[in-house]
């Protein structure tokens, strides 16, 4: 941990510990992430349109990509209270409606990740560094 970080005790909508000493930013991109896999599973099983199933398999396999890239694994940090009522509201759909509200649910997790993950400078930095690290 850097001088200045406090380790984090935060707990998922489970009340479970999660994610100690995880940055902010990354625990909440970590948590759509697992609300984008959950939500995504239940749209391989219950979607109506080839499509949209086709999308929830390539999701849940980029989730669980950022989840390693993060140093943790799918389903890790949890569901906010928010996200487990949107998935119970999710598994009670069927057909078309289940379907429109999963890409609906799909859109705004990924509109609420671009404003809590805007890089800042020193986050841009270390980016540079660690792609610099990969490239070599």
């Amino acid at each position: 941990m850097s001088h200045g970080q406090k380790e984090r005790h935060i707990r998922n909508g489970s009340g479970e510990p999660v994610a100690a000493g995880v940055e902010k930013g990354k625990l909440q991109a970590l948590m759509g992430g697992d609300f984008a896999t959950a939500t995504s599973e239940l749209a391989v099983a219950k979607a109506r349109n080839r499509a949209v199933r086709t999308f929830a398999e390539l999701e849940i396999a980029e989730q669980a990509a950022v989840a390693e890239a993060f140093g943790s694994k799918p389903g890790a940090s949890g569901l906010s209270g928010k996200h487990q009522a949107a998935v119970q509201k999710l598994q009670a759909a069927k057909g078309v409606e289940f379907d429109r509200m999963y890409i609906n649910g799909q859109i705004d997790g990924h509109e609420e990740l671009l404003t809590t993950t805007k890089p800042t400078p020193e986050t841009a930095t270390t980016l540079w560094h660690e792609e610099r690290r990969w490239s070599q």
